[in-house]
């Protein structure tokens, strides 16, 4: 079974659009309720994310995207982590096509980033 009293049952990954929409748009002063339940789930660790949607985040002009950073690096210091490789393998059989496409470079490596794969 999944989940205990200290652990949640399930995990919600992040990615960057979602942190990017939570901080701007829902303000703290007026979503209270989502605000303490997302809390919640950050502090039992049923939230997180990656290293490489940090990143992007940190490209982002916008002071409250910034400021979600530290908001969720307080509340869990593990919210951006490095994928595991079977997470990376996970990822690439959801989002990937089911067509022939080439390997992605250095996936066996276990540190290697998944670049998404887009057709025109």
């Amino acid at each position: 079974m999944l989940g205990n009293e200290n652990t949640p049952a399930m995990l919600y990954l992040l990615d960057t659009s979602t942190i990017s929409q939570a901080f701007g748009s829902f303000n703290p002063g007026i979503f209270v309720s989502f605000w303490e339940r997302f809390d919640a789930l950050m502090r039992n660790g049923g939230v997180a994310s990656v290293r490489l949607v940090r990143l992007e985040l940190e490209r982002a002009p916008k002071l409250a995207v910034v400021q979600s950073i530290l908001r969720l690096e307080n509340l869990n210091r593990d919210f951006f982590s490095d994928p595991t490789e079977q997470e990376l393998l996970l990822v690439q059989e959801i989002t990937i096509p089911r067509c022939p496409l080439p390997p992605i470079a250095g996936l066996a490596s276990g540190t290697a980033e998944l670049r998404m794969l887009t057709r025109i």
